[in-house]
């Protein structure tokens, strides 16, 4: 707000002359603001400088006689670089899939055939055997052979595939056994690690019996030592 404007010039010079056109600035305000970040909270992780277009445009609206509104209007356009769109798009996929994944897994559960879902998807089914959790397959993601274990037989699931673009939903159709050798070394420590920890509960379940018993408290590692429970 100007509190007492001073004439201007049309050449915008500085004070008009007595035979020129003046016009003075009554109030400077703001009319309208927004702020558009579609990007947003995935863009805060770019380092990289932006780049800044900047487009003005100058209108006028008659108010009254002699009164005119002046209406400045500024676009600022910050652009990243395209690999942060392109991660934005790919997050984007992702859901969009794990969604479908979801609807897919749900139909299944109800009793779908996961070659009619995955036809009408537009995907292939394929099949794939021998996982082992300690090893890896050939065109199985890890995740894949994860949640595999963590489903039952005939039960159904589904995870993320290798890259963003790519969901899996499985079906387990069979669950081997593989056969235990009770005289190799693993299952030997096996045997102890579970006898040790078996001992150690005893302890302490033993300890605690005493303790209310006695009404006082004993040092459980102590007493172990004492009595060879640790052996």
């Amino acid at each position: 707000m100007t509190q007492n404007p001073t004439p201007i010039g049309t050449d915008g010079a500085g004070p008009a002359s007595a035979s020129g056109t003046v016009f003075q600035v009554q109030r400077i305000y703001l009319k309208d603001a927004s702020l558009e970040m579609p990007h947003a909270p995935s863009i805060f992780l770019e380092q990289s400088a932006p780049q800044v277009d900047v487009q003005m445009d100058v209108s006028h609206d008659k108010v009254a006689d002699g009164v005119y509104e002046i209406v400045v209007r500024v676009t600022v356009t910050a652009r990243v670089k395209d690999q942060v769109e392109a991660r934005w798009r790919d997050g984007q996929i992702a859901s969009r899939l794990q969604t479908k994944a979801t609807e897919m897994v749900q139909k299944l559960e109800h009793g779908g055939k996961l070659a009619d879902e995955a036809a009408a998807a537009g995907s292939k089914v394929e099949t794939a055997n021998g996982f082992r959790r300690d090893a890896s397959l050939p065109g199985v993601p890890p995740g894949a052979i994860t949640a595999a274990f963590r489903t039952a037989k005939d039960g159904v699931g589904q995870t993320a595939g290798a890259g963003g673009g790519e969901w899996i939903v499985f079906r387990v159709t069979d669950v081997n056994v593989p056969p235990v050798d009770l005289a190799s070394d693993d299952m030997k420590k096996l045997k102890e690690t579970l006898e040790r920890g078996l001992t150690d509960e005893q302890v302490a379940q033993y300890v605690t019996k005493l303790e209310t018993d006695i009404g006082t408290s004993i040092n459980q590692a102590a007493f172990a030592q004492v009595t060879g429970a640790n052996n």
